[in-house]
């Protein structure tokens, strides 16, 4: 049968892992065992033995030698303890012999597993009884066995336990594990299913945790990429339906003879196909930039003298419309390795931003400062400011803060997103910071 559930095959491992440790486990303590076992069985058969001997001596003083009474006492010992005795004398002569009839016995006493030990009386030394296990070199006491049998059986009940133990503890661990990325699959469902605004409540700081607060984030990014593509469609119908309902109407005007096409009129038609000109031409820009298409020649220049030009052209547009323009410190060479018409352009944008959103009376200011290996430039002013909700899609195409889309306070929503993407072609960084009723404040890090 193929696992084609995660928590199936996580408790398959589990149990697997457990059996082999069970197995080694067993096999060691067994092995182990059985070593200790062996020792401890020849340890208390040789104590036994040593107490065969005492009693035959203690037998043979009380009846002052080997009396009839001593030697038929020496079977009843042997068959009580599942030994094979002989008592040799000094001389070599068999005093006696237990079992009787066991004629092989000779053999037994004669091999490697058979106990010779002494009989003494006092200091010295009567006979010799030579003493073997009645079941041959490897035979260990009925008791002894049972013994063995009862922590044999227990080693396998604990395996077992173990064994059913990690089944309940793996199904339990893995259907905990999986349960959140169930959870998710689900999600990812509604998701596919269009219902963006669907998210996974999975609590906990471990990695599960943090897939599925990726997942929510990927899920709001994907509502929000939803949600500007819808405007995209508006703003973008917005910006083309203007011009060209102008065109159309002086054109129609012109037909009927409603309006003579003098000088004031084509040029109206003319602004109007420039405005649409300069719409194509920034949506042209980000798609090149995006697909890489945009031919950068990069080279070291000052960017202090870029932005004293940016200004200089500019600065007729901030008398005309009397708002202070302030710049820093850029006498100083600082060079980077850039584009000098697209950073022109960066700064332009900006600027000329600050320009469109600060009343009469107004302030601006750009500034240049180097940390580290990178160049800083900050470009605020006191306008109408931005709010918390606009700030994080002030560099999407077409997004304007102006609702209405005022041609007077603002251009189609393009400029912002042409400088993050020119700023991104650079390797750099664009901010925004904004207050309502405060002002904004733009940041461009770029590497030197």
């Amino acid at each position: 049968m193929k696992l084609k559930r995660l928590w199936q095959k996580l408790a398959l491992s589990f149990i697997a892992v457990v059996i082999a440790v069970s197995l080694v486990t067993f096999f060691w303590i067994n092995l182990a065992f059985e070593n200790r076992f062996q020792g401890y069985v020849n340890q208390r058969l040789q104590l036994e033995r040593h107490r065969i001997v005492q009693n035959i001596a203690l037998d043979y003083i009380v009846a002052g030698g080997w009396s009839s009474d001593v030697l038929r006492n020496i079977p009843t010992l042997a068959r009580e303890n599942d030994v094979k005795i002989k008592i040799v004398s000094n001389d070599g002569e068999t005093i006696a012999l237990a079992p009787v009839k066991h004629n092989e016995l000779k053999d037994t006493i004669l091999s490697a597993y058979a106990d010779k030990i002494p009989i003494i009386i006092g200091s010295n030394q009567i006979a010799v009884a030579y003493i073997a296990p009645m079941g041959g070199p490897n035979w260990i006491p009925k008791e002894d066995i049972r013994f063995r049998s009862s922590i044999n059986q227990l080693l396998i009940l604990s395996g077992m336990a173990a064994v059913i133990a990690a089944l309940l503890i793996s199904y339990l661990i893995a259907t905990r594990l999986t349960a959140p990325l169930g959870i998710m699959t689900q999600a990812a469902g509604k998701i596919e299913a269009g219902d963006l605004s669907y998210r996974v409540d999975v609590g906990g700081s471990d990695e599960i945790g943090e897939l599925a607060h990726a997942f929510n984030h990927l899920a709001a990014a994907l509502q929000r990429q939803e949600r500007l593509r819808h405007n995209l469609t508006a703003d973008i119908s917005h910006e083309l339906r203007t011009p060209l309902t102008t065109i159309r109407s002086h054109i129609e005007a012109y037909q009927d003879g409603i309006m003579e096409p003098n000088q004031a009129n084509i040029s109206s038609i003319h602004d109007e196909i420039m405005r649409l000109t300069r719409l194509v031409d920034g949506l042209s820009e980000i798609a090149q930039i995006e697909s890489g298409k945009v031919n950068m020649v990069k080279k070291n220049v000052d960017i202090g003298k870029i932005v004293e030009k940016v200004a200089a052209n500019l600065r007729v547009s901030f008398q005309e419309k009397q708002v202070t323009l302030n710049v820093g410190n850029v006498k100083k060479p600082l060079m980077i390795n850039a584009d000098a018409d697209r950073i022109y352009q960066i700064i332009y944008n900006l600027l000329n931003n600050a320009l469109k959103y600060t009343p009469m009376g107004g302030t601006a200011a750009v500034s240049l400062q180097q940390q580290g290996k990178n160049v800083k430039i900050v470009i605020r002013d006191n306008g109408m400011g931005i709010s918390k909700e606009d700030l994080p899609l002030i560099f999407e195409r077409f997004y304007r803060v102006e609702k209405s889309r005022n041609r007077s306070m603002g251009g189609a929503g393009i400029g912002l997103a042409v400088v993050k993407e020119l700023v991104e072609a650079h390797q750099g960084s664009v901010s925004v910071a904004g207050v309502i009723g405060k002002g904004t404040e733009f940041t461009v890090i770029l590497p030197i």
